[in-house]
């Protein structure tokens, strides 16, 4: 699974080069996300520019990520294709997460 990973003084950005987040990816993608992760990083920034499809075992995901970075650090979604955000708006999880409309909202806030 191919992740183009920017690195900042105390964020990163990850932008996943999938078109979807299932059942048969949502293993993979919340460990390569987590080996990616380094203390340093206060914000962890997820550009979900890709990502085109999730689905439940995919929303499982970000919240096991959400549930697994360290405590002084901060996980946000940025640049979420409208389908993909209708279902995180449906499920509510956009009241857990913190959803910027582009890379560099995410990263000013």
């Amino acid at each position: 699974m191919q992740i183009d990973v920017e690195y900042g003084e105390k964020t990163i950005v990850l932008t996943p080069k999938i078109p979807t987040i299932d059942a048969i990816i949502a293993d993979t993608f919340k460990k390569n996300i987590l080996e990616m992760l380094d203390k340093k990083n206060k914000i962890i920034v997820l550009d979900m520019s890709n990502v085109k499809f999730i689905d439940s075992r995919g929303l499982g995901s970000l919240i096991y990520l959400l549930k697994n970075v360290h405590q002084d650090q901060k996980l946000v979604l940025c640049s979420i294709d409208e389908n993909v955000y209708n279902i995180i708006k449906l499920t509510k999880f956009d009241k857990i997460f913190s959803i910027y409309s582009s890379k560099s909202a995410a990263l000013q806030a």
